[in-house]
């Protein structure tokens, strides 16, 4: 088993958010949660085919349970 935490602390929220296209006006706790929802996400994605190409590339046969 591995554990991994991940936290993050975005300091410029609201240009982040542009670049996700979340609009600009709700306010900076909500922009910030998720912001850093959407962060969180595609590292667990990207994460998630990394370990699966790396046990493939191994021979291992796995089912993978990321959250």
């Amino acid at each position: 088993m591995i554990k991994i935490t991940i936290g993050i602390d975005v300091k410029n929220p609201k240009e982040v958010a542009m670049n996700h296209g979340i609009p600009g006006f709700i306010p900076n706790e909500l922009i910030k949660g998720k912001v850093e929802d959407e962060i969180k996400n595609e590292i667990v994605k990207k994460l998630k085919v990394a370990i699966f190409e790396e046990l493939r590339r191994n021979g291992v046969e796995s089912k993978i349970d990321i959250r």
